[in-house]
């Protein structure tokens, strides 16, 4: 799994999960997806035009500004952990091809 995966994984979800996840590859039926934090609801296809206007409601009704620096300062170090994998994860590609290139 790249490094940026493993550390999205991480930043949503549950330990346990995370490591069924990362080391085996393990996919989940909805309920389980939910309590592992893959997804946030689970909603029958009846209620779904419900929920979407319950959710569209919440984020209308929060304070704009506030709501995005509280998510900044939030999401802060899993954003730079993300940032640090995605350079090392270029970093790595780019070594492996120049070594490729070299031995051929």
């Amino acid at each position: 799994v790249p490094r940026f995966g493993l550390e999205v994984a991480r930043q949503r979800l549950q330990p346990a999960y995370f490591s069924r996840t990362a080391m085996l590859g393990e996919m989940f039926a909805p309920a389980e997806a939910l309590k592992a934090g893959f997804i946030d609801q689970l909603v029958a296809p009846p209620g779904l035009a419900a929920a979407t206007e319950t959710a569209i409601a919440a984020l209308e009704a929060a304070h704009p500004p506030s709501h995005t620096t509280t998510k900044r300062r939030a999401r802060a170090g899993a954003i730079a952990a993300m940032r640090a994998a995605i350079d090392e994860d270029i970093t790595l590609a780019e070594s492996q091809r120049a070594i490729s290139s070299r031995a051929a």
